[in-house]
């Protein structure tokens, strides 16, 4: 069977448009608007991890943009990890997100903007966590006392001092969004 010219060129101009299609931005959580009341120390020692969940449609992580505060003389790298959700604590690790060399940082307060690579495709309507660490001294993360912002008093915290809701102490600063591909 031979397919006449002018439907062969539009099967192959839609084909090209489903491949081509843009990624969509989609926010997961927001916290970045409440003011900070004060900062957690990340160390090699000291890990920080929030949940967040997913929406309607599978997606990968893009970027995390988080209020930061490097100390002068701090040294090391930040690493960001994607962790899956097990009875409500962080879980294992699924992907290695992003390092981030401290050294590069100027010093003091200040918002980064971490590019995150992660082939890992979560899941729609599903709890994940993100752990931010680091090699040697890095600095702090900064939180809140109010939980206001998408997505933010669903979820919950876990730092040296235990397991938290954002509704009760509040959420560190941080916005995460990711990208789906359009159908």
């Amino acid at each position: 069977m031979r397919i006449p010219g002018p439907i062969l060129g539009a099967l192959f101009a839609s084909l090209i448009l489903l491949i081509s299609a843009p990624a969509s931005a989609e926010v997961l959580f927001d916290s970045t608007a409440n003011p900070t009341f004060e900062l957690d120390t990340v160390n090699a020692s000291v890990r920080l991890r929030a949940s967040f969940t997913t929406n309607e449609r599978p997606l990968h992580l893009s970027v995390l943009t988080l209020r930061w505060k490097r100390n002068l003389g701090q040294d090391g790298s930040i690493r960001i990890f994607l962790l899956d959700n097990k009875d409500g604590l962080p879980g294992a690790v699924l992907d290695d997100l992003a390092t981030l060399d401290a050294r590069g940082l100027t010093a003091g307060d200040q918002w980064l903007a971490i590019p995150l690579k992660n082939a890992h495709e979560l899941k729609k309507n599903t709890r994940y966590w993100i752990e931010i660490t680091s090699t040697g001294e890095t600095g702090s993360m900064a939180y809140s006392r109010q939980h206001h912002g998408q997505g933010v008093e669903a979820e919950s915290y876990l730092n040296m001092y235990g397991l938290h809701r954002n509704t009760e102490t509040g959420p560190y600063i941080f916005k995460l969004e990711g990208t789906q591909t359009r159908p």
